[in-house]
């Protein structure tokens, strides 16, 4: 999840995904592609398991599709909502992606006709702004985390509509991110105060550390066993290492930046679990 990317700009992450890029070597940015010339107010984006197509999201409701290899072939898929979209996540097949928001709103984007659909999010989550949202390994259950410490497992049903349920033991601040390891359903979380929480194949969730640390994103790269990754707003690094056949004995190793300036506000991963 990455936040408030702004003046269009989303197209440098997806250049992130050209080949010269993955070489060891330094990299180089070559042309910038624009989706608008002026600030349309991104929030964040997401890439398909293929890594051929980006979703990026942002204010009142904008959703653009970008082919990641040509970010020129982009669109704008219009939604008939006000509502600023802050995280999205593809399913593992790669076919779905879920959209949440502010106002409970929960969009899904169907790849095989480029197309957006409601997903009924206000019926289940009331009004709440919801921040974050990522698939289990398996792509059983999506967890969508929102302000206040408000979380939930949820899945498509037939005819559009959602299964929810609310997932219990949570904290009382804002879930800022979600990530889940691959091949395996468990998922880490990180929130404003209550720290970093790690959610089982059963659902339940397990605090682990961090306690009032602003967490604000956290990531599971693909390919480095066990490990994920969660910054703060005040540089601070955690490296959260599961056990994945006891998550409760998950260890969470903290270091702050001391020689940088600035605040984080998001985490990504570049390629093959760097």
């Amino acid at each position: 999840m990455t936040r408030a990317i702004g003046v269009g700009l989303v197209a440098v992450l997806v250049l992130f995904l050209a080949p010269a890029v993955l070489a060891e070597s330094a990299v180089e940015m070559r042309e910038v592609v624009k989706l608008r010339e002026v600030d349309i107010g991104l929030e964040g984006a997401s890439i398909s398991p293929d890594g051929e197509i980006v979703i990026a999201y942002g204010a009142e409701s904008s959703i653009y599709r970008i082919e990641s290899l040509t970010p020129e072939n982009n669109s704008d898929l219009y939604w008939d909502g006000g509502e600023k979209l802050l995280d999205a996540d593809f399913h593992p097949v790669g076919q779905t992606a879920l959209i949440v928001g502010e106002g409970g709103v929960v969009l899904r984007y169907i790849r095989t006709n480029n197309s957006l659909e409601s997903a009924g999010g206000e019926v289940y989550f009331g009004k709440t702004e919801l921040r974050a949202i990522s698939w289990n390994g398996d792509g059983s259950w999506a967890y969508i985390g929102g302000e206040m410490g408000w979380m939930w497992r949820a899945r498509g049903i037939e005819g559009g509509g959602m299964e929810v349920y609310p997932i219990e033991g949570r904290g009382t601040s804002d879930i800022n991110g979600i990530s889940c390891l691959s091949g395996v359903n468990i998922c880490v979380i990180s929130t404003s105060v209550d720290g970093i929480g790690v959610i089982d194949a059963d659902h339940e969730l397990h605090w682990v550390g961090g306690t009032g640390y602003p967490w604000v994103d956290v990531v599971c790269p693909s390919g480095r066993g066990d490990a994920c990754v969660s910054i703060s707003s005040d540089r601070n690094i955690a490296i959260v290492s599961i056990n994945p056949f006891d998550v409760s004995s998950t260890e969470v190793s903290i270091v702050q930046l001391q020689d940088i300036e600035g605040q984080f506000n998001g985490i990504e991963v570049q390629s093959d679990g760097r």
